[in-house]
């Protein structure tokens, strides 16, 4: 629902105006319209997505807010979620801390969700 919601929304990067996920055939036609599917984002993106801002003009004055909203704790978790899956798919290990991380952190944030108490068995 909310990945819906944001693909093909305008960003920006400076004074320059970009739009989140177009399709690539959309893009080298130069229409963004057509929209990407969110279940295709990377990792990446998702872990880039509570950083993007719109700027809108306003009386004379420039509000700037983020394109999504994204508690603390998930910009944290996407942005792991994203370094370790980035690090194995060239073939390096983790560090013993990012895997400490990953599971310790898991049930954190399952109970911080859900709010009740949730063990990961390994």
């Amino acid at each position: 629902g909310r990945l819906q919601q944001i693909m093909g929304a305008e960003y920006s990067v400076g004074d320059e105006t970009r739009v989140f996920h177009p399709l690539p055939e959309a893009r080298r036609k130069g229409d963004e319209s057509g929209f990407g599917d969110p279940e295709e984002l990377t990792l990446e993106e998702l872990a880039m997505l509570p950083h993007l801002r719109h700027n809108i003009p306003r009386l004379g004055t420039m509000t700037v807010m983020p394109i999504i909203r994204y508690y603390p704790k998930d910009i944290q978790r996407m942005r792991l979620l994203a370094d370790i899956y980035a690090e194995l798919m060239v073939g390096r290990s983790c560090s013993e801390g990012e895997v400490r991380s990953l599971l310790g952190g898991h049930s954190e944030y399952l109970r911080f969700k859900r709010g009740e108490e949730v063990r990961i068995i390994t």
